[in-house]
């Protein structure tokens, strides 16, 4: 018994998830979203006056324009998922 346990393939944790499959690769995901945070977080910690000038700004335009904006940079975060697939 203890032989058929040692026979068995080892698992990796860092391993490619099937693209057919519906799972989650929740280790991927948890990575992604700290990158997030990260990249989010560069600019206010480098330049918090212009982070928070630029905040003003965004806060005083109109609805139309910041959708438009939030669309695009959906977009363009799509396809760069799309092309690294």
């Amino acid at each position: 018994m203890a032989a058929a346990a040692r026979a068995r393939p080892r698992q990796h944790r860092h391993h490619v998830a099937d693209p057919v499959s519906p799972a989650v690769d929740w280790l991927l995901f948890v990575q992604a979203f700290g990158l997030l945070l990260v990249i989010e977080g560069l600019w206010p910690f480098l330049s918090p006056a212009k982070w928070r000038e630029t905040l003003a700004r965004m806060s005083e335009a109109r609805d139309h324009h910041v959708r438009m904006f939030a669309l695009v940079s959906m977009v363009c975060g799509l396809l760069l998922l799309w092309c690294s697939h």
